[in-house]
């Protein structure tokens, strides 16, 4: 095991917090060390080592081969790493412990306890999943708003587009009141394959109410949100929130975090730059990090 630390840089506020250590494919293996070298090398100052976490049992995972989340084993297996890679890389870049959760309105004590676990340094929640479909055979499947085919199946768990996106605003709302989560992941995820307003017009009277009373409950909690930058390379072609709602949360006085969704190491801590300059446009001077679950602020 290698214990020589990295040669110490010049630390920034550059900041990746939303990445995954592994591919969410059968048999994936662990890129931790991969993804720290590349922030690293890209001059990020803070990084957090993560994925998606544990669902707890009884929850339908509705992928093939079950690989929406990694394993309790493999949680474990990544914090060792964390922790070689945070002695090796202390005064270049600070690694950080960190997970993704999901939201499940049925399983939040499951969640809670799962979460004990570990020593998280931060905890960002997000909203996949939603009801059940029916598919092609009769069956009942758990709906992956996030996927490829997500619109195809959420025309058929939902009425209308406007009642899923609803609905969707108002999952968020109950996971920033369960306690749970230090951040809101990819706030207008709904947006993602809606390119051209295919689906629904965010800037309708709607769409603009429902947005302003899950932001409100946002910054009642102070939790933050992120700059999700994985958005620009998906069929929205936009940074998670829109300039119009990071705008909105500026005024609200909601802080901001930064990450990039990587599932790949080459995609570690891109477009940061424009990230932050896209925060300062909204009226940002600050973005948080957080460390044991408690806030720090940096200027960008």
């Amino acid at each position: 095991m290698t214990t020589a630390k990295i040669p110490i840089s010049n630390p920034t506020n550059k900041i990746d917090a939303h990445s995954h250590a592994f591919a969410h494919e059968k048999n994936s293996p662990m890129k931790a060390r991969e993804n720290v070298a590349k922030a690293y090398a890209v001059g990020l100052g803070t990084y957090y080592l993560m994925d998606h976490f544990t669902f707890p049992i009884g929850f339908d995972d509705p992928t093939p081969f079950k690989t929406d989340s990694i394993s309790q084993e493999k949680y474990v297996k990544l914090q060792k790493v964390q922790q070689q890679l945070k002695f090796e890389y202390q005064g270049g870049l600070d690694v950080f412990l960190g997970a993704e959760v999901d939201y499940l309105p049925k399983f939040v004590n499951e969640t809670k306890t799962l979460l004990a676990k570990f020593p998280f340094d931060y905890v960002t929640g997000s909203v996949h999943y939603i009801g059940k479909y029916t598919n092609s055979k009769g069956e009942k499947m758990t709906l992956n708003i996030d996927s490829t085919h997500s619109w195809d199946n959420i025309l058929k768990a939902f009425d209308t587009a406007k009642f899923f996106v609803i609905t969707y605003y108002e999952y968020l709302q109950k996971m920033v009141k369960s306690n749970l989560f230090d951040n809101c992941s990819h706030l207008d995820l709904p947006k993602k394959f809606n390119e051209n307003n295919k689906y629904f017009n965010s800037q309708e009277n709607w769409y603009q109410a429902i947005v302003q009373q899950t932001l409100n409950v946002i910054a009642q909690s102070g939790m933050s949100i992120e700059i999700n930058i994985s958005g620009k390379y998906k069929p929205c072609k936009e940074f998670y929130p829109s300039p119009e709602i990071l705008s909105k949360a500026f005024r609200l006085g909601i802080p901001i975090i930064i990450g990039s969704d990587a599932h790949k190491p080459e995609d570690i801590g891109r477009d940061n730059d424009e990230a932050i300059a896209y925060a300062k446009t909204a009226g940002y001077t600050k973005i948080c990090r957080y460390v044991q679950r408690t806030k720090e602020f940096l200027d960008i």
